[in-house]
């Protein structure tokens, strides 16, 4: 991987100082760069008044570079933004807001008729409509286009392509206009356009929340507020839907696949204020037209958006026929199978993990939890190994790109993301292999399923062929998937899968203190501070620091990030250690961690687009944050930036060897830093070495899955930064967020028809 070097710690050659600026305003003289994907423009602006002389390049000319979607030689535009010094490109106006006007001198008129802005004017016919109409030719062409039949040599098709020209350049303008006097940048323009073509002002102005539902980065309040502005009531049956939307989809976002009916009109008035009879008949109205579904869940009204409800009841119907059709493994003398295996290898199984691998030989499908170091990757190995010496075909899979490697390297064969392995078709949003078209393998073996939201869920068993054997493995005491759903869990509570509980810790991985610790923690006790034994202290790979205030704990984090650790253990600052925190927000959460990290550890270099919370750097540890299907980068996979271009806006991502190429607004949407991550984020990965701040200002968070999901991650070093009563706290509050799921009521039938 190309990220081998240092970066320099002087400012380089793409150093920028910045300055704020009350704005400018003057006429677009020429497009130097101009992507018509993401709006990313440079351009030179002649002013319309005196700037400082240093902004200036030759000829009083000044430089603006942003987003600016439209805009086009000759226009007169007012822009705000910040000045940017760049080593190599001299003085710049970077813009994050502009609004377009028509030119009214005749050099301005006819450079903005003959510019690609109006396609189908020429230099020549520019002059002859100036000649014709003066000062008045665009109020003419906006209200009377037709009167351009009295301009020579025009023709009936020369003035349809400038009316169909001069309407989408006009749409262009009212668009930008509109959405900046809300407060929408343009690089949000930009997207409308790409969306919604010609009809985007229309359709922004009829129904605001479509914002929300349709354009990636624009929340409900946002939408909300443009909506009131423009004078939509406040209890209209559009607001009440958007809010009602949203309210599930942020329930979602806490794992939750539905909510219960009084609770979501309770969520819905404290968002937006309106009675609860609005409430009442905008969700009947909503339950009638199907656009969200009611269903009984124990002795509650379960509210579901449609696709959670789907997604449910086919895990429950699959998982039914699976195990209804479910016969003895066929082919294979498992116990003359497991001797062989034990023989070649020297290594006997343990009295549970030989259970395990009888169980599923008898029931072609099974569940396997553990904790680390309790023999799950042993037992998974063997259970492969039988299936090889009976000629049958085995098929390993993991949700995320991470998971998958590192289930390859613990089995030694190919492991597949799970889109990848059902063959994902980005263009049509679906999957190769269905129900109909079903993987053709004898076993499947899908790793850290605790990972596993419903909806991919659903995907997955509905590709399982109920004549093949299948082998669910993850650990029970983990946190749940980020994604809605309990998926995991909640099959286990169904009973409806033979479950197999490895629990004892073996004696050549005992010796860790992160394995030990790691039990300890779920039973509950306080971990040790060091080894039982006094002769593994200089091998210790478990340490606490004490540290009291949240300023001592940041400055300790970066000490051990980039000093400490690396000169111990001989690991990369960037590559090898992950912050992992409980919160985004915070003194000591994400953000603010991330921020301090990339100064600390990569001197930002480059010309950054903008990326939350700072801009990208070349050499740059970052994380996507949502699925992106049509890149096949996933959340939580993370990579390290190759390049940041400055002439297109794009940013180029290296995830496991793999280029990426983001738009800059696709970088700003599904990017973040990732020196420090979530420990939810963190799932299905190993690193290295982690470093966790535990201290009370996480106390909400602090739970006994969290910490420990955190410390497992650790495959070398573990190192807990923050005081004892935090620790405490998180150690001995074994209760779980509950999340509303029905995957074990639809399986025992106790909630919908299947």
């Amino acid at each position: 991987m190309p990220f081998i070097e240092k970066q320099p710690t002087a400012p380089g050659p793409f150093h920028r100082e910045t300055v704020t600026s009350p704005g400018i305003a003057g006429i677009i003289l020429r497009i130097t760069f101009q992507n018509n994907e993401n709006g990313f423009c440079v351009a030179k602006l002649k002013p319309e008044t005196q700037v400082a002389s240093q902004h200036q390049l030759s000829g009083g000319v000044v430089s603006l570079v942003g987003i600016m979607p439209g805009i086009d030689v000759g226009q007169t535009i007012r822009a705000e933004g910040e000045w940017m010094i760049d080593r190599k490109y001299g003085p710049q106006f970077k813009v994050s807001w502009y609004k377009p006007s028509l030119p009214v001198s005749r050099s301005g008129i006819i450079a903005y008729l003959s510019s690609d802005a109006v396609k189908g004017v020429g230099p020549k016919t520019a002059e002859k409509i100036f000649e014709q109409f003066g000062e008045s030719t665009f109020e003419i062409m906006d209200h009377d286009i037709d009167r351009l039949n009295e301009v020579p040599k025009i023709g009936h098709r020369g003035l349809a392509r400038i009316k169909t020209a001069w309407k989408e350049a006009c749409g262009d303008r009212e668009l930008i206009a509109f959405l900046g006097e809300h407060g929408v940048s343009p690089a949000f323009a930009s997207r409308l356009l790409r969306t919604y073509g010609e009809s985007a002002l229309s359709i922004v102005k009829n129904n605001p929340y479509r914002l929300f539902t349709d354009i990636r980065g624009i929340g409900f309040r946002r939408a909300d507020e443009i909506a009131r502005r423009i004078g939509l009531p406040p209890d209209s049956s559009e607001r009440i839907t958007a809010a009602v939307s949203y309210v599930l989809q942020s329930q979602a976002d806490f794992g939750h696949t539905w909510v219960p009916r009084q609770e979501l009109d309770q969520l819905v008035m404290e968002l937006i204020e309106v009675t609860v009879e609005n409430v009442h008949a905008q969700v009947d109205h909503l339950i009638l037209k199907k656009s969200v579904i009611t269903d009984s869940i124990g002795d509650q009204a379960a509210i579901f958006l449609n696709h959670f409800h789907d997604a449910e009841m086919r895990i429950a119907r699959r998982i039914l026929k699976i195990g209804g059709q479910r016969k003895r493994v066929p082919q294979i003398d498992v116990l003359a199978a497991l001797a062989d295996f034990e023989q070649r290898t020297r290594f006997r199984l343990a009295d549970k993990q030989r259970d395990a691998v009888l169980q599923l030989s008898l029931n072609g499908m099974m569940i396997l939890t553990g904790g680390p170091g309790t023999g799950k990757t042993t037992t998974v190995r063997s259970i492969i190994e039988i299936f090889h010496q009976g000629g049958l075909q085995v098929h390993l899979c993991a949700p995320t790109g991470r998971a998958a490697k590192r289930l390859s390297e613990t089995t030694h064969l190919e492991a597949e993301t799970i889109h990848r392995l059902l063959g994902y078709k980005a263009h049509l949003r679906q999957f190769a292999l269905d129900a109909k078209n079903p993987l053709k393998t004898d076993l499947l073996i899908v790793d850290e399923v605790s990972m596993l939201d419903v909806q991919l869920a659903a995907c997955l068993f509905e590709a399982v062929s109920p004549s093949t054997c299948l082998l669910l493995v993850g650990d029970e005491d983990q946190l749940p998937s980020v994604g809605a759903g309990n998926v995991l869990g909640d099959l286990m509570l169904s009973e409806s899968i033979p479950v197999a509980r490895l629990s004892e810790v073996f004696r050549q991985v005992g010796s860790s203190m992160i394995v030990s610790n790691a039990h300890r923690i779920n039973r509950g006790l306080m971990p040790l501070q060091e080894p039982p034994d006094l002769a593994d202290r200089g091998h210790a790979d478990y340490f606490f620091i004490d540290r009291e205030n949240t300023g001592q704990i940041m400055e300790t984090i970066v000490t051990m990030a980039r000093e400490r650790i690396p000169a111990k253990f001989n690991l990369d600052p960037i590559n090898d250690i992950q912050i992992l925190s409980p919160m985004r927000k915070g003194d000591l959460g994400v953000d603010n961690l991330n921020v301090r990290l990339q100064a600390a550890l990569n001197q930002p270099m480059g010309d950054g687009v903008g990326m939350a919370p700072g801009p990208p750097a070349i050499g740059d540890r970052v994380m996507q944050v949502s699925n992106n299907y049509e890149k096949h980068v996933f959340n939580g996979d993370i990579g390290r930036v190759s390049q940041v271009m400055r002439e297109s806006g794009e940013v180029h991502v290296i995830f496991d060897e793999k280029p990426v190429v983001y738009l800059a607004d696709e970088a700003r949407d599904q990017l973040s830093l990732a020196y420090a991550t979530t420990i939810h984020k963190s799932q299905g990965s190993e690193f290295p070495c982690v470093i966790i701040p535990v201290h009370t200002c996480h106390w909400i968070m602090l739970q006994r899955n969290l910490i420990y999901t955190a410390l497992t991650r650790a495959r070398q070093v573990a190192v807990l930064i923050g005081t004892r009563k935090a620790l405490r706290r998180a150690v001995g509050n074994s209760e779980r967020s509950r999340r509303y799921t029905a995957l074990n009521e639809f399986i025992s039938g106790k909630g919908g028809e299947l």
